[in-house]
């Protein structure tokens, strides 16, 4: 498993293409824009391989992001974290007593993903990216 890799920070905005000048102002180029419908959300990936911001804007309005904005605001809304064997991953998580919220499906980029609960990390909604191994 590879631990202490940050592949991207998720950003909750209320508009994706506002947001995203700011980044581009910063040098920061877009990478990838798709939208997820069964998310109900538009992403945005700015920045280099090395160092990502996924920006977040709902696409519909009752959606996980669109009730994140309404609860918190803008922001940072969770912290992905690269891993090459997602089940190793979430196996050894559950064992500690981490909770893992919604199991394991496909998300940006085409990558397998699953969210650790808030709860059980600090506070933190952390994202588990499975990678290719290195």
């Amino acid at each position: 498993m590879i631990v202490g890799k940050v592949d991207h920070v998720g950003i909750a905005v209320e508009d994706i293409t506002e947001a995203g000048r700011l980044y581009q102002l910063l040098g920061m180029a877009l990478q990838v824009e798709e939208t997820h419908q069964s998310e109900g959300v538009k992403i945005a990936f700015y920045g280099a391989e090395e160092g990502l911001v996924e920006l977040l804007e709902p696409s519909v309005d009752s959606g996980p992001i669109a009730k994140y904005l309404e609860t918190h605001g803008g922001g940072i809304h969770h912290v992905a974290i690269a891993v090459d064997n997602l089940e190793e991953t979430l196996s050894d998580c559950e064992a500690e007593g981490r909770e893992v919220a919604g199991g394991i499906r496909l998300g940006a980029r085409g990558r397998r993903v699953a969210f650790l609960h808030p709860k059980c990390a600090n506070g933190v909604l952390v994202e588990l990216v499975e990678v290719e191994p290195t």
